[in-house]
């Protein structure tokens, strides 16, 4: 299954939160928390968080697709068009899940 692990701002942001009440969200709940090397702390989403979350997100790519293709094709934008998720936020954290999955290629050998 697919781990998401957010800071506590973060957590805050995705459940219409402070980070205070994330951060005793997490304790009260006894969810997995782990100090980053930027010395952030981070939490390791529970599933059914991890679902929404993934849902959100996806919500969000969606509604920019065809906001940004109305763009492109100077159609009348969607007027609920609300972003909901940060994309460049999720894109990074799909990307580092991905770094995490496939190893980067080994760089050549000079002889």
């Amino acid at each position: 299954m697919a781990q998401i692990w957010l800071t506590y701002g973060e957590i805050g942001e995705f459940c219409s939160c402070s980070s205070v009440t994330a951060r005793d969200l997490a304790i009260k709940y006894n969810w997995t928390r782990r100090r980053s090397r930027d010395g952030l702390t981070r939490v390791k989403l529970p599933q059914n968080l991890v679902t929404e979350f993934i849902s959100r997100a996806a919500a969000a790519l969606q509604s920019f697709q065809h906001n940004s293709s109305a763009i492109v094709l100077n159609m009348e934008l969607d007027e609920k068009f609300t972003p909901t998720v940060d994309l460049p936020l999720v894109a990074g954290r799909i990307i580092d899940a991905i770094e995490h999955v496939v190893p980067a290629p080994a760089e050549p050998v000079s002889q």
